[in-house]
């Protein structure tokens, strides 16, 4: 701890003796008794000022402690933090927000932010400044930091120009702060959502890629179902199999694929309630065509749900057993050592006795 200057001292000094000189308590010409009293009551306080100075240590070793405790989590989060003033200079950045940059802290107090933001995004973030000061409210905004550097170049810093690294799409969050050390400022943490931001981006392309191949597949019918069971998608399997057009389909409750009387499939409604409780649902029965013709079919129902586990849809996957039914009719009636012969590209032939 640093001792106290030495004109604090003597002030303190000269205060002391006044407050005793004017107490009028103290005689003038103490006895024996009196003297001892004193001392005692001296050696007393002593003790008790020695005690407060261990307890006064104590509490500064914990406050310094804390200190250090919060410099490392402000520095080692995995959030930039920064402060800017009403004109968008940098005042203070944690080590993380010196990372975003790639400039070292000590080059960054008192610089622009928007040297590392390109022309659009420097209009934004003024905006965004001018929000915090104007209505003192939390906003936030998206940015993409596209001026990174790698710090130094030479014995000089290094210019936005200047080494380049990969641009960062962040997520700025800030919060209006009148502090006695800087005066009214702009408190932001910077989280970087690049990884986030690109699934985004790449995610329309996936999803086409997605739609191109199940409106391929013809053998299955793919068809996707709203919570109340009509039909929302329809692919060319399902054209096939069931003859409906997709804009002929699109909006009818799925019974209008199944056939009333059968009881092997079950009732769609019930279908779909079994498939809210259970992973999926499997069935074989009969199911119904445009023209009214029946076909048998492998039925397969499964309830889709968000990142919250809410069931946002079903999809349906049915696939006509019409050709396999009649291939096992045709091996049963050629019997199976001929229609392995059959599979395998051979006619049957018979010999006649010689």
């Amino acid at each position: 701890m640093a001792s106290p200057p030495r004109q604090s001292l003597d002030r303190y000094r000269k205060q002391a003796e006044g407050r005793v000189r004017g107490n009028r308590h103290i005689p003038e010409h103490p006895t024996r008794e009196e003297f001892q009293r004193v001392v005692h009551e001296l050696e007393v306080h002593q003790i008790e000022l020695e005690m407060q100075n261990d307890e006064l240590r104590a509490s500064q070793a914990v406050l310094e402690e804390s200190r250090y405790e919060y410099a490392d989590l402000y520095d080692f989060s995995p959030i930039g933090y920064f402060s800017f003033d009403a004109a968008g200079l940098i005042l203070r950045a944690n080590l993380t927000g010196t990372v975003q940059l790639g400039v070292e802290r000590h080059l960054l107090i008192k610089t622009p932010f928007t040297l590392y933001l390109s022309r659009a995004d420097q209009a934004r973030f003024r905006d965004h400044l001018q929000s915090v000061f104007e209505t003192q409210t939390r906003q936030a905004c998206a940015l993409r930091i596209e001026q990174r550097t790698s710090g130094r170049v030479g014995r000089r810093r290094a210019l936005p120009s200047e080494g380049r690294m990969e641009p960062l799409d962040v997520q700025m969050e800030s919060l209006f702060v009148k502090g006695p050390a800087f005066g009214p400022s702009c408190r932001t943490a910077i989280t970087n959502i690049t990884l986030r931001q690109r699934a985004e981006d790449a995610l329309p392309e996936r999803e086409d890629r997605y739609r191109l191949l199940v409106e391929s597949v013809r053998d299955y019918a793919i068809v996707m179902l709203d919570l109340g069971g009509h039909v929302s998608t329809w692919n060319a399997g399902a054209e096939q199999i069931h003859g409906y057009r997709a804009d002929e389909i699109i909006g009818r409750h799925v019974s209008c694929l199944c056939t009333a009387d059968d009881e092997t499939t079950g009732n769609p409604q019930q279908l779909l309630a079994i498939a809210e409780r259970e992973p999926s649902v499997a069935r074989r029965g009969w199911f119904q065509r445009q023209d009214g013709s029946r076909f048998r079919g492998d039925l397969l129902l499964t309830a889709l749900r968000d990142g919250a586990g809410r069931i946002s849809a079903f999809s349906m996957i049915n696939r006509d057993l019409t050709e396999r039914r009649r291939a096992d009719e045709e091996t049963k009636k050629v019997g199976p050592l001929e229609s392995i012969e059959i599979l395998a590209g051979d006619t049957p032939t018979t010999s006649t006795p010689s």
